[in-house]
């Protein structure tokens, strides 16, 4: 599970990558998308993806809680090999620790959902990539990308807001996937 989630994070890291340096943020949504797709052909553990099971007691506390770690070692293993410019990597930065806490945990929360229904084993992969795609158009923040920021000077208490609503918006979502008491 440990290195599941590593290699998730590194996943989400090269999509960042790829999306950061396509000067077309359309098509470099489209493209971080392969992250995801990879995460779900491979069935790798994304701590997004598993909010959806957070009130089903599928898991414990303690697994989410590695599986965050694991999607942060991976990712920022991602960010150390990267050759992004650095006045690309400054401006992300600025703008994600400009946030207010009321709109990042806003933007999270529809982020988690986002990834919810990205996630859920009946989706669709092409699905999946627009799932991808509308997060990062949206401006949404998702807690495993913005930690490729983390040795950025990212604000780590806004970091924390990011998981929170992540988790908020992902289990927002099973509510209404899990329950087979209205299929």
């Amino acid at each position: 599970m440990i290195l599941s989630s590593i290699l998730a994070g590194i996943c989400i890291g090269l999509g960042n990558i790829m999306y950061l340096m396509i000067e077309n943020k359309i098509l470099g949504a489209v493209i971080f998308s392969c992250g995801l797709l990879a995460i779900r052909l491979y069935k790798l553990d994304l701590f997004t993806g598993k909010t959806q099971f957070i009130f089903t007691n599928q898991y414990s506390p303690q697994y989410y809680l590695l599986i965050l770690l694991g999607n942060i070692v991976g990712i920022m293993g991602a960010r150390l090999i990267s050759n992004i410019p650095e006045e690309i990597i400054v401006n992300v930065v600025q703008a994600k620790n400009n946030l207010t806490v009321v709109k990042l945990l806003i933007s999270a929360m529809w982020c988690g959902a986002l990834m919810s229904l990205a996630t859920y084993k009946d989706t669709p992969l092409w699905i999946s990539s627009l799932c991808v795609a509308a997060f990062l158009i949206s401006g949404f923040n998702h807690c495993i990308a913005n930690g490729f920021y983390l040795l950025d000077g990212l604000n780590l208490p806004k970091w924390i807001i990011t998981v929170i609503g992540n988790l908020l918006g992902g289990a927002l979502v099973n509510g209404n996937l899990c329950d087979t008491s209205k299929k």
